[in-house]
């Protein structure tokens, strides 16, 4: 009997592999970074300041020449002497350089640059989304204690491995994607898409914007709207998909475009603090089961690549007090810390982030209690489009960490209410080659501690 599952299982992974093959898919940024129209436009501003800021070479030479030999000819047709066109041409010269130059740099700016270091392209039209309260107050729908499977996941990429991630999320039985950017790294909304359609399917789908996403951020804003406002499970309020907040059967989701450079307030940390802050207020009043913190940017010390400072210890430390897993990506890798009750001083180095809860990474059991007060923070980052980055050891070793990995595409999941229970939720992150490389209860206080049924492998 046991056999014959084996083999009925391996039938429907290969069928599950042969219509991943028929989807589309593009490499892309694997290999170089690509160029949205928008930059086209901005390539051509480069070519054409360039040609303005040779001309003032040229022309500063010959003014130069004209002034220092004198020379009596006169230009045929207007009597000219060449000489008194000395002046004129280093005039000139100088009008061509304060021309070029801000064409040259403006073109760069918004083209390669923009890319590579994420200044707001294509951000912004954006959606203003108010929230029903009436579908929230008082209502099953929002507040419901039934087990429920949310997966978070970030850097997706459109490659072959993005898809087996997307079918992983489908077969795990997730009724939730909570996606913390970087969609396709092409710029690439239709493929986005049609990757979302065919392997996702209905599966609600709760994103925040990546800094990869910002050049054609109004089309992936597009297809997400027409995915998003169909969802009777879901409300939400703020800017879409860049700084706001909803409530998912009695999962309250703040996002933040904290560090990617889309929406108000992007270079003000204290900023993005006030409104988060403003957002979690928001699940008290509501009474929320749980809270998650979601954007994809991160700190340095609070991944395990090499990203540097990009989002500030205070949004980190405001989720902490309302008692959230806080969830990112933008670091290629899975990470997840301890329960932390503060992170750290972008100010001071010699401040410590503060461990409240620790387990062995050995440990069958780790538990955190993610009350008001403590957060457990996970980088889940290995959405398929590049999955083997070197680590940095100095970080893994680190003692804030309780798992950490590189190596297949994956995601995490949490089982919320697990096994009834309102107050408690099973996580696990789960690879395509289905291992599960980590595993953590999270509660909001005391709560039973079940085992979790064996997953089959």
């Amino acid at each position: 009997m046991k056999s014959l599952l084996v083999l009925y299982l391996a039938f429907w992974t290969l069928i599950a592999a042969v219509e991943l093959d028929e989807i589309p898919t593009n490499e892309c940024l694997s290999k170089a970074p690509q160029y949205s129209m928008h930059d086209f436009g901005y390539l051509i501003l480069v070519a054409a300041g360039s040609g303005v800021v040779f001309g003032f070479f040229a022309v500063l030479i010959v003014g130069i020449l004209l002034l220092v030999i004198q020379p009596e000819w006169k230009v045929p047709v207007i009597g000219i002497a060449l000489k008194a066109l000395a002046i004129p041409c280093i005039v000139l010269a100088f009008v061509l350089l304060v021309v070029g130059v801000p064409m040259v740099v403006t073109g760069a700016y918004y083209s390669r640059w923009n890319k590579i270091y994420d200044v707001s392209g294509g951000c912004e039209e954006l959606i203003q989304i108010a929230v029903n309260k009436d579908l929230i107050n008082g209502t099953e729908l929002h507040t419901t204690p039934e087990e429920m499977l949310i997966a978070y996941v970030g850097n997706s990429g459109a490659v072959y491995e993005s898809l087996k991630v997307w079918n992983l999320i489908k077969e795990e039985g997730a009724e939730a994607v909570i996606h913390t950017g970087n969609f396709d790294f092409c710029d690439d909304s239709s493929l986005f898409s049609q990757h979302l359609d065919e392997v996702l399917g209905n599966i609600t789908f709760i994103p925040v914007v990546g800094n990869n996403d910002l050049h054609v951020w109004e089309d992936y804003q597009e297809v997400l709207y027409d995915r998003f406002s169909t969802n009777e499970y879901l409300q939400c309020e703020g800017t879409l998909f860049v700084n706001y907040w909803c409530m998912y059967k009695g999962l309250f989701i703040a996002m933040s475009s904290v560090g990617t450079k889309c929406g108000d307030g992007y270079q003000d940390y204290g900023w993005h603090e006030s409104e988060l802050r403003s957002q979690l207020e928001l699940a008290e009043e509501y009474e929320a089961n749980w809270i998650t913190c979601s954007w994809h940017k991160n700190q340095h010390n609070l991944q395990v690549g090499y990203f540097g400072d990009e989002t500030g210890y205070g949004v980190y430390d405001i989720c902490a007090e309302y008692g959230s897993l806080t969830v990112t990506s933008h670091d290629f890798a899975y990470a997840r810390t301890h329960a932390l009750s503060s992170f750290g001083d972008a100010e001071d180095d010699s401040v410590e982030p503060n461990i409240t809860q620790k387990c062995s990474r050995d440990e069958d059991d780790c538990v955190y209690d993610v009350n008001a007060g403590n957060s457990v923070v996970v980088v889940s980052g290995l959405g398929g489009f590049y999955i083997d980055q070197e680590l940095d050891e100095e970080r893994v070793e680190d003692e804030i960490w309780g798992s950490t990995y590189v190596g297949q595409g994956g995601a995490l999941f949490c089982k919320y209410n697990f096994e009834g229970i309102s107050n408690l939720a099973y996580c696990y992150f789960k690879t395509v080659d289905e291992k599960i490389i980590d595993e953590f209860f999270i509660t909001r206080g005391e709560a039973p501690v079940p085992e979790p049924e064996p997953i089959e492998i």
